[in-house]
């Protein structure tokens, strides 16, 4: 039994602490998307002049963008991102568009730089008219990827920790 607890102790230890990692509100270290006009996935009857995009917190300008391309991969937008001075929480950016858009779906890319300097990414669609077919709503920011390399990372050390310990004995 002593052998069994020597060997699951440290597997246990970090198993709690990737659960305590998985179930703390990761808010506090990053600016994530909250809203946008228009709407992530929204069809919208008129082009829009401008696409806005609402975080959760403060972010810097340095580091902060938004791009938009039509379905064949064009950019649309005035390559212009500028963050919202109106805003008192300086949480919003803008981006204005090119006049003239035509009916179908686009895709925003956005990136930002919080005030902490922690930076995020992700995308989304909206459609003027009616959505250009084939094409798939999405909406995007941290995958959850790199956190299970982390686990699996972890599980992996906690295993070669223990075989390295019985190879010394």
């Amino acid at each position: 039994m002593r052998q069994l607890y020597r060997w699951l102790r440290p597997l246990g230890v970090f198993l709690v602490l990737a659960l305590f990692v998985l179930t703390t509100n990761q808010a506090s270290a990053h600016a994530e998307y909250t809203s946008s006009v228009p709407a992530a996935n929204a069809t919208v009857a008129t082009a829009p002049t401008q696409v806005v995009i609402v975080f959760s917190e403060e972010l810097q300008a340095q580091g902060s963008s938004i791009t938009v391309k039509d379905a064949s991969g064009a950019a649309v937008d005035q390559g212009d991102t500028i963050l919202d001075k109106s805003d008192a929480n300086r949480a919003t950016l803008k981006v204005a568009l090119k006049p003239g858009l035509a009916n179908g779906t686009y895709t925003v890319d956005w990136k930002n730089t919080s005030a902490d300097g922690h930076s995020e990414e992700g995308s989304f669609t909206f459609s003027i008219g009616a959505p250009t077919p084939g094409s798939l709503p999405q909406t995007g920011g941290e995958q959850p990827l790199p956190l299970l390399v982390l686990i699996g990372a972890g599980i992996a050390l906690s295993i070669g920790w223990q075989i390295r310990r019985r190879a010394v004995r």
